[in-house]
């Protein structure tokens, strides 16, 4: 075995190795000269894009000047072959969407139908650094390699140099296009405060020379009958049928009727003469896809902006039959009840299929049965005979803090709720329940229900004679929960309950300013609590007490079974059914005569 070698002659072997031969030992092949497109005789096929960024009249001279600009160009150059002129017309040159013509020239690139595409400028082709930069190396990857020539900036992509060159006036190009609209959201959001509208095209409306909403009184019959019909109690698929076999007209010259359209007419508050400007809003400038805006941006509504087809009184019955009919009422508006006596006065009743009540309704509904005295919370003191252990230096931990796989609690979500097993067996009322908030002390409380009551869930069912905990289908009443309870919609959360019981009389109550913030983490959820809480076990032992005796004071009369008493009055008169009818019926004979 020969001698290892040392580190430094290693090393002394590599520096050898890094001088070389000499040059004439070696033949060097040079590469063909980079192709110059104004110099070269080489054949080119040519393809023109051009894109104007408005589908208006006055965009149309644009358009035709750079299409014969760029065939003068060509021309000019015996060796190039013009093979088509791509035009776009009034598309966004952020997003790829509906530019057809940018899409059809990159196909005739791959099947190899294109040597070279000129184009004005960088903005023209893409205000989208991801999409240029896409398609640029796209290009020059095809075999045979297409170049792109930006005319402008005076880039060719197959030159070495031009990438950084054009990756930086492409991001020039996307900030413009952003700032453009900045420019113009900006300039929308003053129209709308100085309560300028945009006031498209409306079936039973026309514009006058300035803008402004007219009723077009054929169209408007129309639109009368189909908000009777809905009033009279028949659904959208019934109307587009009638309104189709009596050949109606859509806005767009339409004869054919779906659900869907008439569904748009129901909702649209227009017909009441009102305007809510910024129902949708475009988050994204390069996708400029426009979503619904859930209070995302602000929103502006003005009242008797425009001649009603529609009285105010119809308008609103509509949308509370709508919100109705989504969970099953036959009726406009059901009632919200409230407990007037015992522990439970003041407690609303959650009806668990209406979503049409805000948070306000539930808080003036409290208010409705409450005397000045309601407001008052007791000042409760204990004192400590002579003998007794005396708890004042003690705290009461608090449950959240104690693991257990038995504990009386529900989890929320702003869909559904869904109680423990131990809540459902500590109560043992039945499969049944009734759910009630107290807006004022936040405090819900579950009783005993019924299963024909409306204003019932099942929250559990039988197995093997136990009561085995059943989720809750809460989209209806959940987000107004949320709202009282000042929660964030996006999160789940847990709450700890107790079973409270005097003479046979039984509730389930959770404190709901006590909630845990149940996050998300993997499968499973890890459970936050409040700053405050880290200063502390729980509560003073004493102030506990006090809390618990005030709600629930041994002296009074619980009246857990009270019955709750409407305190809702509507703001609207829902007409008879047969007014109704035979106002449509009329409606339908008259347009039927009219038509033969």
């Amino acid at each position: 075995m020969g001698k290892e070698q040392t580190d430094g002659e290693r090393k002394q072997k590599i520096r050898q190795r890094y001088k070389g031969i000499a040059q004439d030992e070696l033949t060097i092949i040079p590469a063909d000269p980079v192709d110059d497109i104004f110099t070269s005789n080489e054949h080119k096929r040519v393809g023109i894009y051009a894109r104007v960024s408005t589908g208006s009249a006055e965009q149309t001279s644009s358009y035709e000047l750079q299409k014969n600009y760029y065939e003068d160009m060509v021309s000019r150059h015996p060796n190039w072959e013009l093979i088509e002129i791509y035009a776009d017309e009034g598309i966004s040159g952020t997003s790829l969407n509906h530019r057809e013509a940018f899409m059809h020239m990159i196909k005739d690139c791959q099947k190899g139908m294109l040597d070279l595409i000129i184009t004005k400028t960088v903005s023209r082709f893409a205000r989208n650094v991801e999409i240029c930069a896409h398609y640029v190396r796209q290009l020059r990857l095809l075999e045979p390699q297409v170049g792109v020539l930006f005319e402008t900036e005076g880039i060719y992509t197959l030159n070495d140099s031009s990438e950084m060159q054009l990756s930086f006036l492409s991001t020039m190009a996307q900030e413009e296009s952003h700032n453009k609209s900045q420019s113009m959201n900006r300039s929308i959001e003053m129209r709308f405060e100085r309560g300028i509208f945009l006031t498209p095209v409306l079936l039973g409306y026309d514009h006058d020379e300035d803008g402004n909403l007219i009723i077009n009184e054929e169209e408007a019959r129309t639109v009368r009958l189909i908000f009777t019909m809905y009033l009279a109690g028949e659904n959208c698929v019934k109307i587009a049928d009638t309104l189709t076999s009596l050949e109606r007209t859509t806005k767009k010259n339409n004869k054919v009727w779906s659900p869907s359209s008439v569904y748009g007419i129901l909702q649209n508050e227009r017909y009441c003469g009102d305007v809510l400007a910024r129902k949708t809003y475009t988050p994204d400038y390069i996708s400029h896809k426009s979503v619904k805006n859930r209070r995302k941006r602000p929103q502006y509504y003005q009242e008797d902006h425009h001649e009603a087809i529609i009285s105010r009184n119809d308008y609103i019955a509509t949308q509370k039959l709508i919100d109705s009919n989504k969970y099953g009422f036959r009726k406009a508006s059901p009632d919200i009840k409230v407990i007037k006596e015992g522990i439970l006065k003041g407690f609303v009743q959650m009806n668990p299929l209406w979503r049409g009540f805000k948070d306000r309704d539930y808080l003036e509904a409290c208010h409705s049965v409450l005397s000045d005295d309601d407001y008052l919370n007791p000042s409760i003191r204990f004192e400590v005979s002579k003998g007794d252990f005396n708890f004042s230096s003690y705290q009461v931990a608090r449950e959240q803090f104690v693991t257990n796989s038995r504990k009386i609690c529900t989890n929320v979500s702003v869909n559904s709720m869904k109680f423990s097993f131990d809540a459902v067996n500590a109560m043992r009322v039945g499969i049944y329940a009734e759910i009630l908030y107290h807006p004022l002390f936040d405090i819900m409380v579950i009783r005993k229900g019924k299963r024909n009551d409306r204003h019932c869930v099942k929250w559990a069912e039988i197995k093997e004679e136990k009561y085995r905990p059943r989720r809750i289908n809460a989209t209806a009443f959940m987000p107004t929960l949320y709202q009282l309870c000042g929660w964030n919609e996006e999160y789940r959360y847990r709450i700890d309950g107790y079973v409270k019981e005097q003479n046979g009389e039984k509730v389930l109550v959770f404190f709901m300013d006590e909630a845990v913030v149940r996050i998300k983490n993997g499968e499973s959820y890890i459970d936050t609590y409040p700053e405050e809480w880290s200063n502390g076990f729980g509560q003073h032992y004493y102030e506990q007490k006090a809390k618990e005796i005030s709600m629930f004071q041994p002296d009074k009369e619980w009246k857990i079974c009270e019955a709750g008493i409407v305190a809702n009055k509507p703001d609207f008169q829902l007409r008879k059914q047969d007014e109704l009818k035979r106002e449509y019926s009329q409606m339908i004979e008259e347009m039927s005569r009219r038509e033969e």
